[in-house]
């Protein structure tokens, strides 16, 4: 008996683009892409501000003594932040990935964070972002489009910011893991809206 043998590609290479484009599926995630629906939200990126040295500008309500701003008197220029920073309109998709403290990672993991629920939002490959950054919330109302004039819901410190590369080292997308920050002032105590 003669057994013929031939070679076998497990994966035969194909002449066509056969693997999806990340950046551009993030893309259609987050804005839509008939027929699917757009998942994004909008927010704000809360960018802080830095000296020439690369160091976080601090604003004038940081007490010299305590290095601290003034959490219980409202700051109108840093919202008790301590910091001077800029925020830009930024939209992206969010994912809660839990609500236990197992899931947090250990490294990421600091005092009092324990019982806060860890989330992930995901952004587009052009936004300029760093971890000492915060993602803002807005308003939203029941169809899910900011209610005008606009207020921020909830702000979010990361916690780690990892950047995906696929192709050739192309950047796709962010992740960035990010914790609720408990904050006094949201938006300006004087504004009724």
């Amino acid at each position: 008996m003669v057994i013929a043998t031939q070679s076998f590609k497990s994966y035969p290479a194909k002449k066509s683009k056969s693997e999806i484009d990340l950046r551009q599926e993030l893309i259609n995630t987050i804005n839509g892409n008939y027929p699917e629906i757009a998942k994004g939200r909008d927010g704000l990126l809360r960018t802080m501000q830095r000296d020439k040295l690369g160091k976080l500008v601090k604003c004038v309500c940081v007490d010299r003594v305590t290095n601290e701003p003034d959490k219980d008197a409202f700051c109108g220029i840093c919202y008790g932040e301590g910091f001077l920073w800029t925020e830009t309109a930024l939209r992206f998709y969010k994912v809660i990935l839990s609500d236990q403290k197992d899931f947090i990672e250990e490294e990421f993991r600091t005092p009092g964070t324990d019982k806060l629920p860890l989330v992930a939002f995901y952004l587009p490959y052009d936004t300029e972002i760093t971890v000492a950054d915060k993602i803002i919330e807005l308003k939203l109302d029941i169809e899910g489009a900011v209610v005008l004039p606009a207020r921020r819901s909830a702000v979010y410190r990361m916690n780690s910011l990892v950047d995906f590369r696929s192709d050739y080292g192309r950047l796709e997308y962010w992740k960035a893991k990010a914790v609720k920050e408990d904050v006094k002032y949201l938006n300006h105590p004087g504004n009724k809206y």
